[in-house]
């Protein structure tokens, strides 16, 4: 899959997943995005077809639910420490691979959050909502 780690998450974490998975990450700071608009951030992500990886998800969930709006996905974590962020992505991206085919994790990720608490309770949902 391909992942774009806000600049809320640890650049750290998104060298972990660059260096030692088969995914692409990439770090807000890796392209000159450091400080960019939220707006800014979803649209890199919708254009390269990147899932999201945010601590910031008030802001992040109000600009993806949009109805017209089609995004590549969402994931969002908690403000903790590198160390935690890892395996919360990590526990995101299970719950991804348990819930979407195997060869299409990327395209069930369109339109859907999945959130991890600070426990590593993993949920997911439709955003925006189906019917809205």
């Amino acid at each position: 899959m391909n992942l774009f780690f806000d600049e809320c998450v640890s650049a750290g974490a998104a060298v972990h997943f660059r260096d030692t998975t088969d995914h692409a990450a990439c770090h807000t700071r890796d392209i000159n995005m450091s400080g960019a608009p939220d707006t800014e951030v979803l649209a890199y992500c919708i254009a390269f077809d990147h899932i999201l990886i945010t601590v910031n998800g008030k802001d992040f969930r109000k600009l993806c639910a949009t109805p017209d709006q089609m995004h590549p996905g969402l994931i969002i974590v908690p403000s903790v420490s590198k160390a935690r962020q890892i395996l919360l992505i990590e526990a995101a991206l299970a719950l991804i691979s348990q819930e979407a085919p195997p060869e299409t994790p990327q395209d069930w990720m369109v339109n859907r959050v999945v959130e991890v608490d600070a426990q590593g309770a993993v949920t997911h949902a439709q955003l925006p909502k189906l019917g809205s």
